[in-house]
């Protein structure tokens, strides 16, 4: 399961997101959990964001650490 939470945060809002789903999550999964919501704020302004896999690449390394440690 996937929840997607907004709440607001001076004049904007902070998303939190939480994903419970079956089994430990897998640090690519964490990762594209992480860059692709970053696209967001230029969305909300009609601005394409093209997904960046080096971007992605970096955040997995780090994730690698966290969950795999």
């Amino acid at each position: 399961m996937v929840r997607f939470e907004l709440s607001p945060d001076g004049d904007g809002c902070l998303l939190t997101l939480t994903d419970a789903g079956p089994g430990p999550i897998h640090p690519s999964q964490a990762a594209g959990w992480h860059t692709h919501p970053e696209a967001l704020p230029g969305a909300a302004d009609g601005v394409f964001t093209a997904w960046d896999p080096a971007v992605e690449a970096v955040h997995g390394a780090r994730y690698r650490t966290i969950i795999e440690a």
